[in-house]
Parts: structure tokens; C-alpha cells; sequence
């Protein structure tokens, strides 16, 4: 491997994926791209042989991935609203105040979305948050470890779109990067 393009500190690099089928073709094209047969390692389904290093199955515990919560509550809220509009409407045909139908309409269809929509704001994003019972992406994922790292070797980990990527040290700890924020 090219030594110019180490990272500081970094000697090895654990890939977490959603399936075996992605998982191999990243060891397959690391093999392709010289890396030695003895520097990869895949284990997986993580959870049941413990092959996780433990700091990958502990973080992120409680977080509630940010793209899933904004998007969930976007979807949620509106959704939430326009079933409120449809609950409210039927309480415009109660005549109060001399209104006309169309305002009442108007006012209750409102009334019901603004409700509605206050529930779907929060119960939204909540129901897109990893329970304390469901695993955790570390624990139900395929392990792909290599004892080596450069730049080639976390283009074609990545390509393969893992759940998480995480650079280690000569004494297997996790070091800061992009992915983990530590």
C-alpha cells in the first residue's frame, strides 16, 4: 500500500453493512485491489457470535438518525393535518353564529388540521426512533474489518454504502472521523 496516503494514527478500518451480498463485494473488491486475504475479516450477523467490538455496539444508544427524524416529521405532520381537515369537516354541518356553510367548513377543516397536525409534529419523529429492545445497526450488521488503511481502501468500503465506518488504531480503538464524530 502507498504509505503517502495513511491516515495519522489510523491502521485498519471496520465497515458495518446492512447484508452479507454487501459485505462480500467489498471484500471482493478489496482483494481486486491488492489488500493481502489474511487483512480482511467478515463476521456477521454481528449479534449472535459478538463480533462487534463493543464501542461500535454501545454509541449512539439513543440517537435518532437526523434525515429519518426531519423527514418522518415533514411526512408525518402533513399527513397528520390532512386527516384533521377530513375529521374536522363533518362539525361544519352544526350551524353556529350564522356562519355560511363554506366558513364553517373552512373553520373547522382548520380546527382539525391544526390539531392533528400538533400530534403529528411530535409522534412522527418518535415513531422513526430506535427502541431500547430493537438492535442496534452495530449488532444487527455484517462485520467487514481490515488490518490496513489509505484512501483506496475507504473509497471502496464506502462504495458499497455501509451503515457505519469506523477507523481503529493499532490497539483496535475507535478513532475520530467524519462518520462517528469521536
Amino acid at each position: 500500500m502507498d504509505e503517502s496516503h495513511r491516515t495519522p494514527h489510523a491502521h485498519g478500518v471496520i465497515a458495518i453493512y446492512r447484508d452479507e451480498a454487501s459485505a462480500q463485494r467489498a471484500a471482493t473488491a478489496l482483494r481486486s485491489i491488492g489488500v493481502s486475504e489474511s487483512s480482511i475479516r467478515s463476521r456477521g450477523p454481528a449479534g449472535g457470535d459478538h463480533a462487534t467490538p463493543t464501542p461500535l455496539v454501545e454509541d449512539h444508544a439513543a440517537v435518532v438518525d437526523a434525515e429519518k427524524a426531519l423527514f418522518a416529521g415533514a411526512a408525518g405532520t402533513a399527513i397528520a393535518m390532512a386527516v384533521g381537515a377530513v375529521i374536522g369537516l363533518p362539525f361544519a354541518f352544526i350551524e353556529f353564529l350564522d356562519w355560511p356553510f363554506w366558513l364553517r367548513a373552512i373553520s373547522t377543516m382548520t380546527i382539525g388540521a391544526l390539531m392533528v397536525g400538533a400530534v403529528g409534529i411530535i409522534a412522527a419523529p418518535a415513531l422513526v426512533t430506535r427502541r431500547p429492545d430493537q438492535a442496534a445497526e452495530g449488532v444487527k450488521g455484517v462485520v467487514l474489518a481490515v488490518d490496513d488503511y489509505s484512501t483506496q481502501i475507504a473509497q471502496v468500503i464506502t462504495n458499497e454504502k455501509p451503515v457505519r465506518i469506523d477507523l481503529v488504531d493499532d490497539g483496535g480503538q475507535t478513532l475520530p472521523n467524519d462518520t462517528t464524530g469521536r
